[in-house]
Protein backbone atom coordinates (compact mmCIF):
# COMPACT_ATOMS: atom_id res chain seq x y z
CA UNK A 1 0.00 0.00 0.00
CA UNK A 2 1.34 2.94 -0.97
CA UNK A 3 1.06 6.36 0.70
CA UNK A 4 0.84 9.58 -2.04
CA UNK A 5 -0.16 12.42 0.15
CA UNK A 6 2.34 15.07 0.85
CA UNK A 7 5.51 16.09 -0.85
CA UNK A 8 6.61 12.21 -1.86
CA UNK A 9 5.96 8.08 -1.95
CA UNK A 10 6.00 6.83 1.09
CA UNK A 11 5.13 3.07 1.98
CA UNK A 12 3.07 3.09 5.00
CA UNK A 13 5.31 2.05 7.78
CA UNK A 14 8.16 3.78 6.46
CA UNK A 15 8.78 6.13 9.33
CA UNK A 16 8.48 2.82 12.07
CA UNK A 17 11.11 1.60 10.31
CA UNK A 18 13.34 4.42 10.07
CA UNK A 19 12.91 4.52 14.19
CA UNK A 20 13.96 0.87 14.49
CA UNK A 21 17.06 1.45 12.03
CA UNK A 22 17.77 4.53 14.03
CA UNK A 23 17.75 2.79 17.09
CA UNK A 24 19.93 -0.33 15.91
CA UNK A 25 22.41 2.11 14.42
CA UNK A 26 22.18 3.94 17.74
CA UNK A 27 22.99 0.46 19.84
CA UNK A 28 25.92 -0.81 17.31
CA UNK A 29 27.49 2.97 18.30
CA UNK A 30 26.94 2.31 21.67
CA UNK A 31 29.07 -0.89 21.16
CA UNK A 32 31.43 0.28 18.80
CA UNK A 33 32.54 2.77 21.79
CA UNK A 34 33.38 0.18 23.99
CA UNK A 35 29.75 0.59 25.85
CA UNK A 36 27.84 -2.68 26.94
CA UNK A 37 24.59 -3.61 25.21
CA UNK A 38 21.62 -2.93 26.69
CA UNK A 39 20.20 -5.69 24.41
CA UNK A 40 22.60 -7.93 25.91
CA UNK A 41 22.22 -7.23 29.34
CA UNK A 42 18.50 -7.46 29.43
CA UNK A 43 18.91 -11.04 27.53
CA UNK A 44 20.75 -11.97 30.17
CA UNK A 45 19.46 -10.90 33.36
CA UNK A 46 16.36 -12.11 31.41
CA UNK A 47 17.61 -15.71 30.98
CA UNK A 48 19.12 -15.42 34.54
CA UNK A 49 15.74 -14.38 36.79
CA UNK A 50 13.88 -17.29 34.58
CA UNK A 51 16.79 -20.10 35.73
CA UNK A 52 16.13 -18.59 39.19
CA UNK A 53 12.62 -18.69 39.03
CA UNK A 54 12.62 -23.00 38.33
CA UNK A 55 14.23 -23.51 41.62
CA UNK A 56 12.99 -20.90 43.50
CA UNK A 57 10.71 -23.44 45.20
CA UNK A 58 13.38 -25.18 46.66
CA UNK A 59 14.54 -22.28 48.30
CA UNK A 60 11.88 -22.54 51.62
CA UNK A 61 12.90 -25.73 52.24
CA UNK A 62 16.69 -24.62 52.63
CA UNK A 63 15.36 -21.94 54.31
CA UNK A 64 12.86 -23.31 56.57
CA UNK A 65 15.36 -26.63 57.66
CA UNK A 66 18.07 -24.15 58.58
CA UNK A 67 15.52 -22.52 61.11
CA UNK A 68 14.42 -26.24 61.84
CA UNK A 69 17.88 -26.48 63.44
CA UNK A 70 18.58 -23.29 64.89
CA UNK A 71 15.79 -23.13 66.61
CA UNK A 72 16.14 -26.80 67.80
CA UNK A 73 19.28 -26.50 68.88
CA UNK A 74 21.36 -28.31 66.21
CA UNK A 75 23.74 -25.64 65.80
CA UNK A 76 26.63 -27.78 63.73
CA UNK A 77 23.61 -28.51 61.45
CA UNK A 78 22.03 -25.14 61.07
CA UNK A 79 25.65 -23.60 59.98
CA UNK A 80 26.49 -26.43 57.51
CA UNK A 81 23.19 -25.79 55.88
CA UNK A 82 23.48 -21.94 55.97
CA UNK A 83 27.11 -21.58 54.73
CA UNK A 84 25.71 -23.90 51.72
CA UNK A 85 24.38 -21.84 49.52
CA UNK A 86 26.29 -18.94 49.32
CA UNK A 87 29.53 -21.08 50.21
CA UNK A 88 30.19 -24.47 50.29
CA UNK A 89 28.12 -24.81 47.30
CA UNK A 90 28.24 -21.36 45.55
CA UNK A 91 31.91 -20.37 45.80
CA UNK A 92 33.37 -23.78 44.06
CA UNK A 93 30.88 -23.56 41.14
CA UNK A 94 31.84 -19.63 40.45
CA UNK A 95 34.99 -21.14 38.91
CA UNK A 96 33.24 -24.39 37.56
CA UNK A 97 30.24 -23.66 35.38
CA UNK A 98 31.20 -20.64 33.78
CA UNK A 99 34.50 -22.86 32.87
CA UNK A 100 32.29 -25.52 31.48
CA UNK A 101 29.07 -23.18 29.86
CA UNK A 102 30.32 -19.43 29.33
CA UNK A 103 28.15 -16.94 30.50
CA UNK A 104 25.51 -19.51 30.83
CA UNK A 105 26.97 -21.27 33.38
CA UNK A 106 26.74 -17.58 35.36
CA UNK A 107 23.31 -17.38 34.47
CA UNK A 108 22.74 -21.09 36.42
CA UNK A 109 25.16 -20.70 39.17
CA UNK A 110 22.78 -19.56 41.91
CA UNK A 111 19.80 -21.82 40.87
CA UNK A 112 22.63 -24.58 40.52
CA UNK A 113 23.80 -23.86 44.40
CA UNK A 114 20.08 -23.64 45.43
CA UNK A 115 19.91 -27.21 44.10
CA UNK A 116 22.89 -28.90 45.58
CA UNK A 117 21.74 -27.01 49.00
CA UNK A 118 18.18 -28.43 48.71
CA UNK A 119 19.61 -31.80 47.71
CA UNK A 120 22.05 -32.03 50.89
CA UNK A 121 19.13 -30.31 53.26
CA UNK A 122 16.84 -32.81 52.37
CA UNK A 123 17.99 -35.65 54.17
CA UNK A 124 19.08 -33.69 57.43
CA UNK A 125 15.03 -32.95 57.46
CA UNK A 126 13.86 -36.52 56.89
CA UNK A 127 15.88 -37.52 59.68
CA UNK A 128 15.31 -35.23 62.04
CA UNK A 129 11.29 -35.48 61.96
CA UNK A 130 12.16 -39.80 61.83
CA UNK A 131 13.92 -38.93 65.13
CA UNK A 132 10.79 -37.25 66.70
CA UNK A 133 8.86 -39.38 65.47
CA UNK A 134 10.95 -42.42 67.07
CA UNK A 135 10.79 -39.90 70.67
CA UNK A 136 7.22 -39.11 70.62
CA UNK A 137 6.89 -43.05 70.36
CA UNK A 138 8.87 -43.08 73.24
CA UNK A 139 7.30 -40.97 75.26
CA UNK A 140 3.72 -42.30 74.69
CA UNK A 141 5.15 -45.87 76.23
CA UNK A 142 6.49 -44.16 79.17
CA UNK A 143 3.12 -42.53 80.03
CA UNK A 144 0.80 -46.03 79.40
CA UNK A 145 3.38 -47.52 82.07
Amino acid sequence: HQCTAGTGNHRAGDGQQQTEAQGLQDLRAEQDAGGVALVKVIEVGAAAIRYQSLLMPLVPLVVSGNMLFQSTGHAARATLLSSCRQGLFFFPLVFILPKLFGLAGVEVLQPVADFFTALLSFPFIVAFFKQMTREGEGLSKLKQT
